[in-house]
């Protein structure tokens, strides 16, 4: 349809086919204050339009338009259906063997090592995003810095020292040096792995005990990367949900969004919710239902065709959608939406041999 086509490029002004143009999952959260944040960047074929379609079958009876939306700019851009945009990248293949590999059901990617694949990692996210994005403040987690003899933390204490475990100066320290943000200490931080995905290893320590749990010398140092805890969350009928919200964008082009609401401490594959731009920020109905739809995802044949991994059918199937929006102010929802495009128009214009190493390729995996 050429005048959809048109309409995409006049409404968002953009186009360019840069070195790394490419499909993009923007998760994002938003503090007490409603300042935003982003939390990782998926690349590849991330879930997102098949959500947004069944929010859009559930709360108003139609399809959303995203899939013709999304062809419409494969061919504008690049001359050829999306999906043989997609199968054509040249580390198309490398990238379903380290998703797999993400997931622990397959080997790492071998050498050469594909240069794209880097952006799959969260440190390397956060060093080429934080001078212009807003991100939570990120330190690589070493536990062999924390114990080892003869080796301490800020230059203070010693974790194997009984008397300081004891009085738990050892978490003290591991909060100045991980959860201080904005001149206060944060109180707690997480950790999270630099390559993982479907909230996978995702660990809260709020007190000293969890902290003493996760100092192991097996733990692979700088495997994992720490923050301060970022409570992205909302209160419904007195019980709390984490909340993320979901932005597509393609190829400079945004496609969609949504929110997701999970009781865990992630709210990855939670309730997905239709986001309303309005005044307030909130549910539109607090006694909300939601409906399980069994499905199989648009993304699943597209990115998989029809080799889909077992372990992955819950996650490519199955979705609960929620029967109300989320209230969102219309000033974040465009913050969200201008941040998502910059932030994908910046991976077009990257030049790839600038892109930091890996995890993969700075351990003994790619030795």
């Amino acid at each position: 349809n050429s005048n959809f086509t048109g309409s995409i490029f006049i409404k968002f002004g953009y186009l360019r086919t840069g070195n790394l143009t490419m499909y993009l999952g923007i998760d994002f959260l938003l503090d007490d204050l409603k300042d935003i944040y982003i939390s990782e960047v998926n690349t590849g074929l991330p879930g997102g339009a098949r959500e947004y379609d069944l929010i859009s079958r559930t709360l108003f009876g139609k399809p959303s338009g995203v899939f013709d939306k999304i062809e419409a700019i494969s061919l504008s851009v690049f001359k050829k259906p999306f999906k043989q945009y997609l199968w054509g990248l040249p580390y198309f293949n490398d990238l379903k063997t380290l998703k797999i590999w993400m997931d622990g059901k397959g080997p790492a990617p071998q050498k050469p090592f594909s240069g794209f694949l880097r952006l799959e990692d969260k440190w390397v996210q956060y060093l080429i995003l934080k001078k212009a994005y807003p991100l939570m403040p990120s330190k690589l987690f070493n536990p062999n810095s924390l114990i080892d003899n003869g080796t301490n933390i800020n230059n203070t204490v010693y974790y194997n020292d009984k008397e300081a475990k004891k009085t738990g100066q050892v978490y003290s320290c591991c909060l100045k040096k991980y959860a201080s943000f904005k001149g206060k200490n944060w109180n707690a931080f997480i950790l999270k792995r630099r390559l993982g995905r479907g909230g996978a290893g995702f660990i809260e320590i709020i007190n000293k005990e969890q902290l003493e749990s996760v100092l192991k010398p097996e733990l692979a140092a700088d495997f994992y990367m720490a923050q301060p805890l970022l409570k992205s969350e909302i209160n419904i009928n007195e019980s709390i949900y984490k909340l993320s919200i979901r932005v597509i964008v393609f190829a400079g082009f945004f496609i969609c969004m949504f929110a997701n609401l999970a009781p865990r401490i992630t709210s990855n594959h939670g309730i997905r919710f239709y986001i309303n731009p309005s005044g307030k920020f909130g549910l539109e109905n607090q006694q909300f239902n939601t409906v399980k739809i069994t499905e199989k995802a648009w993304e699943a044949q597209m990115f998989y065709g029809d080799n889909i991994p077992e372990h992955l059918y819950h996650n490519l199937n199955e979705e609960d959608i929620a029967d109300t929006a989320l209230n969102l102010p219309k000033d974040i929802v465009e913050k969200i939406k201008r941040t998502a495009l910059c932030v994908g128009r910046f991976y077009m214009n990257m030049d790839p041999d600038t892109i930091p190493k890996c995890y993969l390729e700075e351990s003994l995996h790619m030795q």
